[in-house]
């Protein structure tokens, strides 16, 4: 087991990828936009995710599963879970981060004991979703200037005298 680092991560992943060897990558954390994140649907809410795991598979083509460890009477097992489709099939990389958070609730809602959020998983609020919505975030929350699609919100002018 290697460890990479997150500064040049990307370059230490292509040379893993490079010697065929697989890749786990904890794409389940908030990342701010201006890093690379991009909102998805998780549980009913807009929640940042990296896009770096679909951009790798899209660019070159390899196969993404999603996993989690669960424990059993002998201690771990690891559980796979499948994408609906192949990479190649996706879009985008918002289709695919999407699809690969939906095999994660998955995963969550058939073994629930076993995940445990010790960071602010919903940290970040896109600036348009209704007030709604916006209420159902935690208290830690920020609203920022970004729209779910990713695109930059425009700032209100301020007039001077």
């Amino acid at each position: 087991l290697e460890v990479i680092d997150s500064k040049g991560a990307v370059r230490q992943i292509l040379r893993v990828l490079r010697e065929k060897r697989p890749v786990g990558i904890l794409a389940d954390q908030n990342l701010s936009p201006r890093l690379g994140g991009i909102f998805v649907d998780f549980f009913g809410l807009p929640a940042t995710c990296p896009s770096t795991p679909a951009a790798l598979a899209r660019k070159l083509n390899v196969p993404l599963l999603v996993c989690a460890l669960v424990r059993t009477a002998d201690g771990f097992e690891m559980v796979l879970q499948k994408l609906p489709k192949p990479v190649a099939e996706y879009g985008s990389d918002q289709e695919l981060v999407q699809a690969m958070v939906l095999c994660n609730e998955e995963l969550i809602r058939r073994h629930p004991e076993d995940y445990a959020w010790l960071y602010r998983r919903w940290k970040y609020i896109p600036c348009d979703v209704s007030a709604e919505q916006a209420a159902r975030y935690p208290p830690y929350a920020i609203r920022i200037p970004v729209r779910q699609d990713g695109t930059q919100a425009s700032r209100p002018s301020h007039a001077h005298s």
